[in-house]
């Protein structure tokens, strides 16, 4: 058993947002699994939930997860790999899978929303927008989404959003300088009679928005990944240490 722990701990580590579904038969295969697993994790570091009493999870800083299950409970969805532990034969089951093709069009759902959003606050805003900001916006929440795929659940949720403001800030800032120092872009906003802007192409009111809805965004295609992709982990948030957001279990 613990051979094929190992060897499916060391792909994980290897390999950027493996999974590995480990099925056993009893509370305490789940121990020992857990126990081998974190003395081979703890020096890449790991972020480890218990989620109910019979499913356990491990997720590794490069975003791999590893999730251990009794057999009987367990719904066998959406991994790389599907390791069943069972004593009754004197050998380990190894069942290989194909990762599911729903990631591209979540990507394509998570781009055309992020492409909508901006574009309507935009036009809220100042009655117009352009194409390429839309372009802009899907991006955002895409890059955005993948990150929050690799971090832990525990980062604060205060601190995604400013990650995901600064985000939309550089695009907005690279597009607005190129459009106000050459002529490959038409000039398609102006913040110079916003407070705090720099050249009238990215401010700071605006940066403060671009927080709150990086973190709409993030909350979005969490309920993406967890209710229509059947991702394992149930989200929550947390703001200054405390859990302020969870989503219900399906």
């Amino acid at each position: 058993m613990e051979t094929k722990i190992l060897e499916a701990v060391a792909r994980c580590k290897a390999h950027l947002g493996y999974s590995i579904l480990i099925l056993v038969e009893s509370l305490d295969e789940i121990d020992q699994c857990l126990e081998i697993i974190i003395d081979e994790v703890s020096i890449v570091g790991f972020y480890a939930k218990n989620i109910g009493e019979n499913h356990t999870e491990i997720r590794l800083k490069n975003g791999s997860i590893i999730v251990i299950e009794l057999a009987n409970t367990s719904r066998y969805r959406n991994y790389s790999e599907i390791i069943v532990l069972n004593d009754i034969i004197n050998n380990d089951s190894v069942i290989s899978i194909d990762r599911p093709h729903g990631y591209l069009a979540k990507n394509i759902l998570l781009f055309f929303i992020g492409y909508c959003l901006y574009i309507a606050i935009e036009v809220t805003y100042r009655n117009v927008s352009y194409p390429i900001m839309g372009i802009c916006g899907g991006l955002a929440i895409i890059i955005l989404d993948k990150i929050n795929d690799k971090i832990s659940w525990d980062v604060d949720l205060l601190l995604q959003g400013l990650f995901g403001s600064s985000l939309i800030s550089l695009f907005e800032f690279v597009i607005g300088e190129i459009a106000l120092r050459t002529n490959l872009l038409p000039i398609m906003w102006d913040y110079s009679k916003v407070p705090f802007n720099f050249d009238g192409v990215i401010c700071l009111p605006f940066s403060i928005i671009w927080i709150l809805m990086s973190i709409i965004a993030i909350i979005l295609a969490d309920a993406i990944n967890y209710y229509l992709l059947d991702d394992e982990q149930v989200p929550y948030y947390k703001l200054f240490g405390k859990t302020i957001i969870q989503f219900k279990e399906k």
